[in-house]
């Protein structure tokens, strides 16, 4: 009787021994699904390079019709600095080539942009051209002559420092009587495509 009580406690022991250790035992949890919330209060840090000490690099270029001069290309280079945040100040070359003519102009321009968001930006600018041009046409001559611009446009900025779009310009010609052929008195509009680097 005693030999069977000695071996029901070493059992027992034995027992209540496991199951205190497997209490004790890392258990395997289930993994941790718990999701995050997506963060929406990430800062937009896309700034186009549109601030004070940037330079801007670049042109615009286009083609029109006219009864007069046929197909006309427009190619225009600029570069400008920028004195202040979204304005700049510089200078453009001008050049135009058709069937009956070529000109080349040289002036000071601005631009100035007036609305950005995100990868969009709006600007106005403008500014004067002195032309010197040769007509091979009917009068075979050069003539020079000033004139007044403003333009209109939006760019989309691919990265920081480089961006492009289209822009509407309207001009005016200012006469001149004392070249080889006289110049009249005239306003012009151009749409035109510019693309832009800004350092």
């Amino acid at each position: 009787m005693t030999q069977k009580m000695m071996i029901l406690l070493s059992i027992a022991l034995f027992a209540s021994h496991s199951a205190f250790a497997a209490s004790d035992a890392p258990s395997a949890s289930a993994p941790n699904l718990t999701t995050h919330a997506a963060r929406t209060d990430l800062p937009n840090d896309f700034q186009p390079n549109i601030k004070s000490g940037n330079l801007a690099v670049g042109g615009s270029f286009g083609s029109g019709y006219s009864t007069y001069s046929n197909v006309t290309f427009y190619l225009n280079p600029t570069l400008e600095y920028f004195v202040i945040d979204r304005l700049s100040l510089g200078g453009s070359i001008y050049y135009s080539n058709s069937s009956t003519y070529k000109s080349y102009g040289l002036g000071p321009s601005f631009s100035y942009y007036f609305w950005q968001q995100e990868r969009w930006a709006a600007f106005f600018g403008g500014g004067a051209v002195y032309h010197d041009t040769f007509d091979g046409s009917y009068y075979s001559g050069y003539y020079n002559y000033w004139t007044a611009q403003a333009k209109l446009g939006l760019n989309y900025f691919v990265y920081p420092t480089v961006a492009f779009g289209p822009f509407l310009s309207y001009g005016h010609t200012f006469s001149n009587q004392n070249s080889d052929i006289s110049v009249s008195d005239s306003n012009y509009g151009q749409l035109l495509f510019q693309f832009s680097v800004f350092l």
